[in-house]
């Protein structure tokens, strides 16, 4: 069994510009997570690392919250496929589910990324993705992306100073 965490996100239209003290909201789609745990506890951990704090020009916050199967994918993933076609395959990008695991250090980490369409074959900087997975890894409990996924090659990130 997994968590899954759904948000929305927020974003203050009049701080297009730079914030002056003005307000108006816009709601716009969220992201789906899978937390590789049902535990209360952890599950709140990651709730705590994704909830973006409140501010004046964009936050995120959680809307939903259940436990599912482990073969959990969310309805815009299958919508996705459904028109588009398999991973792999579609010719436009499939992008996925944002997967969340803890690691042994106790740290949690996250997977997103996308399957990079078809189309990709038709452009010469990017032909050697086409069909292929593209994805990061981040270390919410630190805030930084260290890993980067091309298919079968991942790349750690190495911290500039």
């Amino acid at each position: 069994m997994k968590t899954v965490i759904r948000t929305i996100c927020n974003e203050n239209y009049a701080a297009h510009n730079g914030f002056d003290g003005n307000f108006r909201w816009k709601v716009k789609p969220g992201s789906t997570y899978v937390i590789d745990s049902v535990d209360k506890e952890e599950v709140n951990e990651v709730v705590a690392l994704i909830n973006e704090e409140y501010n004046d020009v964009h936050y995120e916050e959680v809307v939903e919250r259940f436990t599912a199967e482990d073969d959990y994918q969310s309805e815009f993933y299958k919508s996705q496929v459904e028109y588009e076609g398999e991973p792999g395959e579609a010719y436009m990008t499939i992008y996925c589910d944002n997967i969340v695991r803890k690691g042994k250090s106790g740290a949690w980490y996250m997977k997103r990324g996308y399957f990079a369409g078809m189309f990709n074959k038709e452009r010469p900087e990017f032909a050697h993705l086409a069909g292929k997975f593209v994805g990061w890894v981040d270390n919410l409990t630190t805030g930084k992306c260290v890993l980067k996924i091309e298919d079968d090659v991942k790349t750690p990130i190495e911290e500039t100073v």
